[in-house]
């Protein structure tokens, strides 16, 4: 191939987009969240602004540039866990007791940033609203740091 350019990166230390497309991408705890499904280029800069991950054909999701930690030949690796993932997870209080699951995540503009959750506590309860500063540690659940007095 003969190459043409100026002051670019060698072509080896480069990776060919189209490989990547249909690769798996990534969460920042490892969990697989989809499939590249395309990668959006700023047509200026020419740098990478995004990429859409499809789980399914209705479950599709741009993630833009400043939460993607690296994107190969073999997919992507964000360095977040969407906000989206954590909808119908369990929400538990500080002593481990199940206050119910989360239905609604409020958050900061179009960022991964939570501002709160809308946790829902089953058949004829109310549901309440956390804010953030309540959550504790996020994972397979979320815990709260504090305790939330159970509904009679």
């Amino acid at each position: 191939m003969k190459k043409i350019k100026h002051k670019s990166l060698p072509i080896d230390k480069t990776i060919n987009v189209k490989y990547s497309f249909g690769k798996n991408v990534y969460a920042n705890d490892g969990s697989r969240l989809g499939i590249i499904k395309g990668i959006h280029i700023d047509p200026n800069e020419l740098t990478i602004e995004g990429i859409t991950v499809e789980k399914s054909v209705i479950n599709r999701k741009y993630i833009g540039k400043e939460y993607i930690r690296r994107i190969t030949n073999k997919g992507a690796l964000l360095n977040i866990m969407p906000f989206t993932e954590y909808i119908g997870i369990d929400v538990v209080d500080k002593s481990g007791r199940k206050v119910g699951k989360v239905k609604q995540i409020n958050r900061s503009k179009k960022t991964n940033t939570i501002i709160s959750i809308l946790v829902g506590r089953g058949y004829g309860k109310k549901d309440i609203e956390i804010k953030k500063d309540y959550i504790g540690n996020i994972s397979k659940k979320i815990k709260l740091n504090v305790i939330v007095k159970e509904e009679k």
